[in-house]
């Protein structure tokens, strides 16, 4: 969870207490989460999180967007995350500087920011595999080098957005 937000302990001045914070958080989201797999998908796990508002649609038609029942604690903990993500030099600021670069405002791309360390720690906690740092950025070279941009005038290039990484863990 450390190296998935970039805490470096040993270059903080108060790396006692930030030490303490750290190592609560993963116990606090284990705590409340208790078992991935009862999230059909990551978007579950994203609402459970109020990470995400529900569309209310009725007969084609939608009704505006709600907020839906969700946990306070894992919100606080992925925003504050994000928060403290974006403060370094690590993955997380490359992602966050990405979206600023595409035109999104900063609270948007904070709440991305959010809502990416959300679906890393689901996969992780559904499948128990390590983090991969820039793996949002490997998958869409990846996926340039298999449909390059000039293969056809009128395709644009493919690239696999990073909200849709850790969507298809088992």
């Amino acid at each position: 969870m450390c190296q998935l937000l970039g805490v470096q302990f040993n270059q903080r001045p108060l790396s006692a207490k930030c030490t303490v914070v750290w190592l609560i958080v993963p116990h606090k989201i284990l705590a409340t989460v208790i078992d991935a797999r009862r999230f059909h998908d990551c978007g579950h796990y994203l609402s459970y999180c109020g990470l995400v508002k529900l569309e209310k649609i009725s007969g084609n038609r939608s009704y505006g967007k709600r907020n839906p029942r969700y946990s306070r604690d894992l919100k606080s903990v992925y925003k504050i995350a994000a928060l403290v993500a974006i403060q370094g030099k690590n993955p997380m600021r490359d992602y966050y500087d990405y979206l600023i670069g595409k035109g999104v405002a900063e609270y948007n791309a904070r709440n991305a920011a959010a809502r990416y360390i959300a679906k890393v720690t689901y996969g992780m906690l559904k499948s128990g595999k390590e983090y991969q740092p820039y793996r949002w950025r490997e998958s869409s070279t990846a996926c340039l080098q298999l449909h390059p941009p000039n293969a056809g005038a009128d395709m644009p290039p493919y690239r696999l957005p990073p909200s849709r990484l850790y969507s298809n863990l088992p």
